[in-house]
């Protein structure tokens, strides 16, 4: 049988899992990071909130909750339609969405942000990659809102395809473990893709787009 691991923890009706269930695939998903909130009490005011990821959107809210806060008027953007999906759960409008990928969502926001001041709650380790290729564009604010590490323990995975989701747990798994020589792997952008030449793995699929269907048909390829 066919098997794949994906650096991520995956929910009862994942579209990963069941598309790659379907085609005969053992599939096992775990998260190689540790999460922890970091508390904030003030917001500074924006006209813009951009998030990166739907960890960024739940911590914000949670703390936002917790700490009895509100917020002036706003617009709210979000990196890709995964992250999107979690924002709606909080607001009723957002005001723009990008493509999940740093380049085609950073051109496309300009279009609707330039000159003006934009809050990112974010991790504290985040790689900053709108604000990096807009710096001279916007005015950018950053709020660390998360805490985002590589998990103590993880051990040696010896399925037929490797998935990584983001660069942290490609260092994740890789400072302890190695590729074995039957592996294929698997990225789910140029970003994670990039950590993964970093380390010598230049022949790594990347996923057309972020998202679990798509990572699921790069599997789905590479085995045929």
């Amino acid at each position: 049988m066919k098997s794949v691991f994906i650096t991520r923890d995956l929910e009862e009706h994942s579209v990963f899992k069941e598309m790659l269930e379907a085609e005969g695939f053992e599939v096992e998903g775990e998260s190689l990071i540790e999460f922890t909130s970091i508390p904030f009490h003030t917001i500074p005011s924006s006209d813009w909130i951009f998030f990166y990821s739907s960890n960024a959107v739940r911590f914000f809210f949670e703390n936002l909750q917790a700490q009895n806060l509100t917020i002036s008027s706003t617009k709210w953007a979000a990196m890709g339609q995964a992250t999107a999906n979690t924002l709606l759960s909080y607001k009723k409008k957002l005001n723009f969405i990008g493509f999940g990928e740093p380049k085609r969502t950073s051109l496309a926001f300009i279009n609707k942000a330039e000159g003006q001041v934009v809050l990112f709650p974010r991790a504290r380790n985040s790689k900053q990659s709108i604000q990096k290729l807009l710096l001279d564009k916007i005015f950018s604010v950053n709020l660390i809102v998360y805490e985002n590490k590589p998990k103590d323990y993880c051990r040696m995975r010896s399925r037929d395809f490797l998935v990584f989701t983001s660069p942290l747990n490609v260092e994740a798994y890789f400072n302890r473990n190695a590729k074995m020589p039957h592996q294929k792997i698997v990225a789910i952008g140029e970003t994670t893709a990039a950590a993964l030449r970093r380390l010598g793995f230049n022949e790594s699929a990347i996923a057309g787009y972020p998202s679990e269907r798509s990572m699921a048909s790069s599997v789905i390829q590479l085995s045929r």
